[in-house]
């Protein structure tokens, strides 16, 4: 029974994310496995959002039938009016070996996120603010925010991934940490699709097309530890969240297609809903969007399509900020305010981060050699110069450069360990994208290999 329960609260899950995915999704057409990312990652920033707003209104069974109804609606609009043709792909037995590779391995990282333990923020953050909503009908309390004995919770984050679990709660009638791992698989087969998808948008053949699928599972820190897709922490979906959405960024900066533009945008929207460094992330892909459109030299319609495009995640992000604010929160804020005449008084503290940081790079038993193919793959699609391909450094770049710069505004005592608690986490957010563009090189280079 509980089975068929959560199955239940899943297929509504997908079902709002497919109809979302084929309002959104480009007019041309899209394979099983894109839509199987979309559907699920946008129907978990749905049925979320739908419970915190609705969540004001209802809870407990009321909720639960509510949301409901509003993932069958959204489900059956976007089926309705899709403007997606549906492909069934290539059925190769290239293919079929891709497809068994993906099983082996989502099933090994569900094997693994069962017989470990969530990690700290996947247990006492995220999970446990699920079970917080859930034994509230579905609604974090509103006095949660405001509580000071609370914030070791970080009550600050982004509700997707507890109101996600809680939504599971809600149908299992009752809290189930072993069950609720069943997302993070999940969140991985959504990465493995995405990256089978960008096989096709950046025209990856042949064996090449096995290497990014390969690569993600040569690197230890996206499977294990803290951030990982094992762990119960946000980053390594946000991970998947950025790499959606700059698969879509890259479509626009090929075919020039708005909707791709939107798309990409609602995704990075989503993920400001899931972690708060999704607000840089999503400002990182804004801006990526904006020098495409001055090197077009755009016209004004043209920065309508910006501006449309950026909306979803500025809602996102000032609404949540207003949300919080209105509360009061205690300060546990652990970045000074950003300010020249601070960056002035710390800047000599960059020498010493960017070793710090060199060094985590270097570490491989946390990344393999992922970071050292990384350099090799900028170097090589900044030499051919192509505008398409060198959107994926910058992509890359562009938050790296984001994340290692915040540091100097640290106001932990030692601003070192500050970073090497967190900067590993930090690059689980971009490492998808990474493993992405070692990809996109390789099958850009020549005499690498003979096509079979």
């Amino acid at each position: 029974m509980e089975f068929l329960l959560l199955t239940i609260a899943l297929l509504l899950l997908l079902l709002a994310g497919l109809g979302l995915s084929l309002l959104l999704l480009p007019k041309r057409p899209v394979g099983v496995a894109e839509l199987f990312a979309l559907s699920f990652l946008f129907g978990s920033a749905f049925v979320s959002a739908s419970s915190f707003l609705l969540g004001f209104l209802c809870s407990g069974g009321r909720l639960r039938w509510s949301v409901s109804l509003l993932c069958a609606a959204i489900g059956w609009l976007g089926i309705r009016c899709r403007t997606a043709k549906l492909s069934i792909g290539d059925r190769s037995g290239l293919s079929k070996w891709l497809f068994a590779l993906a099983t082996i391995q989502v099933t090994s990282v569900a094997w693994i996120s069962f017989v470990r333990v969530l990690g700290w923020d996947g247990l006492f953050n995220f999970e446990f603010k699920a079970r917080l909503a859930f034994l509230n009908g579905g609604v974090t309390p509103l006095d949660f925010f405001s509580d000071p004995s609370r914030t070791w919770t970080l009550q600050s984050y982004p509700l997707l991934l507890p109101l996600t679990e809680s939504w599971l709660y809600l149908w299992l009638g009752r809290a189930d940490q072993q069950l609720v791992k069943l997302l993070f698989p999940l969140f991985f087969a959504a990465a493995l699709c995405l990256l089978s998808t960008a096989n096709q948008r950046f025209c990856l053949r042949y064996w090449r097309k096995f290497v990014p699928l390969l690569l993600i599972f040569t690197v230890p820190a996206l499977l294990i530890g803290d951030g990982s897709a094992s762990s119960g922490y946000a980053d390594f979906p946000l991970a998947v969240f950025y790499l959606a959405a700059v698969i879509y960024l890259a479509e626009f900066w090929r075919s020039e297609d708005d909707s791709a533009l939107r798309l990409a945008g609602a995704i990075a929207a989503a993920g400001c809903w899931l972690k708060q460094e999704g607000a840089i992330l999503w400002l990182c892909l804004i801006a990526l969007a904006a020098i495409r459109f001055a090197l077009l030299r755009a016209s004004w319609r043209n920065w309508k399509e910006l501006a449309k495009a950026a909306l979803p995640g500025l809602l996102v992000v000032v609404g949540w900020q207003l949300f919080v604010r209105g509360f009061s929160l205690p300060e546990v804020s652990q970045f000074s305010t950003i300010s020249f005449a601070t960056l002035r008084g710390n800047l000599w503290r960059a020498p010493l981060i960017a070793e710090a940081e060199l060094r985590e790079l270097a570490n491989w038993r946390h990344w393999g050699a992922l970071w050292l193919l990384v350099l090799v793959a900028t170097a090589w699609l900044f030499w051919r110069r192509n505008l398409s391909e060198a959107l994926l450094p910058f992509a890359l770049l562009l938050p790296l450069f984001l994340y290692s710069g915040i540091y100097i505004f640290s106001l932990w005592p030692s601003f070192l360990t500050h970073l090497e608690s967190s900067f590993p986490r930090l690059l689980t957010q971009i490492s998808l994208v990474a493993i992405l563009m070692v990809g996109v090189a390789l099958s850009t280079a020549r005499n690498v290999g003979r096509d079979a």
